[in-house]
């Protein structure tokens, strides 16, 4: 089974710049025509955006053959307003690390974090979307001081609430291509719930990450232009894809050829500068 790239550098890519509505809405066409498989789009978050403001973008990839994900938090008001949207998928996400439970959640229990996430699943499915993804925040935390066991147990009962896929985010950029490898390969080894890679770029290594995941098994890579995102960023594009076909011989759907143009109108439209 060939792993999916998920696009994000409209969703992750714009906690690093925001872009006008129809810049968005080019970057998308050029995204999809390159060949990328799903392109993920933050949902509306009204007042700070609103339904107006995502139209456009998903008018223009309504056109083209690609899977759209709206992303969004695990909450009541973040699923209204994705319930508005003909789209392909949505992603919920809640963290479950108890540095988050205790400092960002203010004190919520992990049963009770899995539990809201669970929920919100389960409405999503309801909702009829075909694609439901449940993303653990800060999982590579969990995983480094508390080991793997709760990232399966967390996975296993997502998949039965109606998750599709589970996203294992190494939100603080934490890893090591090694520890990638590592952890992916625990988790495959104790449960065949499909898998997301997310991969932040705190020391320099998220792509490497990215392609140690998409080796051992992981059904969904995610990836930006220029690797952009908050922070360092998260896996870049053109490094994921180039590495797993010229080195790995794996074929991702991408066309390989339209990259160095979509990067050079990327930085021409944007304004961000091509390394």
């Amino acid at each position: 089974m060939r792993t999916v790239i998920l696009d994000t550098t409209l969703r992750e890519g714009e906690l690093f710049r925001m872009f006008r509505i129809d810049v968005k809405a080019q970057i998308a066409g050029r995204l999809a025509d390159t060949g990328i498989g799903r392109i993920e789009l933050t949902v509306d978050y009204p007042p700070r955006t609103t339904e107006s403001d995502l139209r456009p973008v998903l008018d223009e990839l309504k056109r083209r053959d690609v899977e759209v994900i709206l992303h969004g938090r695990a909450y009541d008001e973040d699923l209204k307003s994705m319930a508005k949207y003909d789209v392909h998928g949505c992603a919920l996400y809640m963290s479950l690390s108890q540095l988050h439970l205790e400092y960002k959640l203010h004190g919520l229990s992990y049963e009770k974090a899995l539990g809201r996430l669970r929920e919100s699943v389960e409405r999503a499915r309801e909702m009829g979307f075909r694609y439901v993804r449940a993303t653990l925040e800060d999982v590579s935390r969990i995983y480094l001081s508390e080991g793997v066991d709760k990232i399966v147990d967390a996975a296993e009962r997502l998949r039965e609430a109606g998750a599709t896929i589970v996203s294992i985010p190494d939100t603080a950029g934490l890893l090591s291509p090694r520890i990638a490898s590592e952890m992916i390969r625990a988790i495959k080894n104790r449960t065949d719930v499909p898998l997301a890679a997310h991969f932040h770029n705190d020391y320099g290594m998220a792509s490497a990450n990215t392609v140690e995941a998409v080796l051992e098994g992981v059904e969904e890579a995610h990836v930006s232009i220029m690797g952009i995102g908050d922070r360092n960023g998260i896996a870049d594009l053109y490094e994921v894809v180039s590495i797993l076909e010229d080195i790995h011989g794996l074929k991702t759907g991408v066309d390989r050829a339209s990259l160095r143009a979509l990067y050079q109108f990327f930085a021409r439209i944007t304004g961000v500068k091509l390394h």
